[in-house]
């Protein structure tokens, strides 16, 4: 995956988290991403409200990276963006690609099964223009049960040098996905559900977020996500010693993250009756509680309803934004012991965060109510109320 490129510089470490592709994170000198800036081509790219870098994003472009530059650690950084466990600025730029098409297939058994990715450059061609376009999918189970990858990834580039001291280049990629997670468990579980010579169940690879609903494996924490993102770089070389670079953004977030959610009334699921010997889910006996909870409700919005109501359901977190930027930095060297940086960063960023049911799981209506709240009357708390 992209961040375990960086496992061979000093100070940084990759990791895999969930097994899942694109759930990896990378730790610079101990500090996470919400501590450490992550560029492309000079754009910084940390999320907005939390700080985290989501791998997943940028799945592909490990096929048209040219370089990737790390300061590890606070300090004076030539991007202009400083943090203190770090800067990372991944480069993307096809004047510097090779003249060609490689097309690739290559098949693991770890976070997916299946790779293809075409890519095509044309170098530096007449007229100081160059391209670079690449596709690619990857898609499979992973070495632990329920965790899966179906993630595509687009990319183009161009770049046209329009003098000796002027280059212009736009960028677009995106990378629409959807992967299974893959839960942590506690060592109660693994002494619990943990069989030796069962490789399901092994202390590395024991999932609890999936089980069988039909005779097929599903998974119930499922992650999708598309974030496009576009770029306009200028450089501008005013003398030797004295460079501006100038970067207009765009990105736009669609997606969030399922999972069941319990309503009023509705037991844990961590009890026998929903969780097998093997510690895995059991989808059918979720829908059957729901197709037998026969309810008849009267202080609804929609009047009153008689139907089964579900005490699980699914729920899709959604986590929108949209998000323009322009950023520009100027540096100048005043002589060899003294060089000055300065810029401007101005960002816009407007987030959508809200849930919606996606799947009744075999009832007919939920009732939005805190199943973890009573009022004094001893009613379940209605969301979305200040008191």
């Amino acid at each position: 995956e992209f961040p375990e490129i960086l496992n061979s510089t000093p100070g940084v470490y990759s990791s895999m988290m969930g097994g899942g592709y694109g759930d990896g994170t990378v730790v610079m000198r101990g500090y996470s991403s919400q501590n450490t800036a992550v560029l492309l081509n000079g754009v910084p790219v940390n999320d907005m409200e939390n700080g985290w870098v989501y791998w997943s994003n940028w799945s592909g472009l490990n096929e048209v990276t040219r370089s990737m530059q790390v300061q590890r650690g606070l300090g004076f950084s030539k991007l202009g963006v400083s943090s203190i466990g770090g800067t990372m600025n991944i480069l993307l730029k096809p004047a510097e690609m090779y003249k060609g098409v490689s097309l690739v297939y290559s098949r693991s058994n770890v976070s997916f099964q299946d790779n293809v990715s075409v890519t095509g450059s044309t170098g530096m061609m007449k007229g100081n223009w160059a391209v670079t376009v690449c596709g690619s999918r990857r898609w499979g189970e992973s070495y632990r049960k329920g965790v899966y990858s179906d993630a595509w990834a687009y990319f183009l580039s161009v770049y046209k040098k329009l003098s000796k001291k002027h280059q212009l280049m736009l960028t677009g990629f995106g990378a629409p996905q959807e992967h299974g997670s893959g839960w942590d468990a506690t060592q109660s579980q693994y002494q619990t559900y943990g069989y030796k010579g069962d490789s399901l169940n092994s202390s590395s690879t024991y999932n609890a977020a999936w089980g069988y609903y039909q005779g097929k494996v599903r998974n119930r924490s499922v992650n999708h996500y598309h974030k496009p993102q576009f770029m306009l770089n200028h450089y501008w070389d005013i003398g030797k010693r004295t460079k501006v670079t100038n970067s207009l953004y765009w990105s736009f977030g669609r997606g969030g993250g399922k999972n069941i959610q319990r309503s009023y009334g509705a037991p844990s699921l961590s009890g026998a009756t929903y969780i097998d010997a093997k510690g895995q889910l059991l989808w059918d006996s979720i829908y059957a509680l729901n197709q037998r909870n026969i309810e008849t409700n009267t202080n609804t919005s929609e009047g009153s309803i008689t139907g089964a109501r579900s005490k699980y359901y699914l729920e899709d977190r959604v986590n929108d934004h949209n998000w323009y930027g322009i950023f520009t930095t100027i540096r100048s060297e005043i002589n060899k012991n003294l060089t000055i940086v300065g810029g401007i960063d101005g960002r816009y960023y407007k987030g959508y965060h809200y849930a919606k049911v996606v799947d009744l799981l075999g009832g007919d209506y939920i009732i939005d109510k805190d199943p973890f709240r009573k009022m004094p009357s001893g009613d379940y708390a209605d969301y979305n109320l200040s008191a």
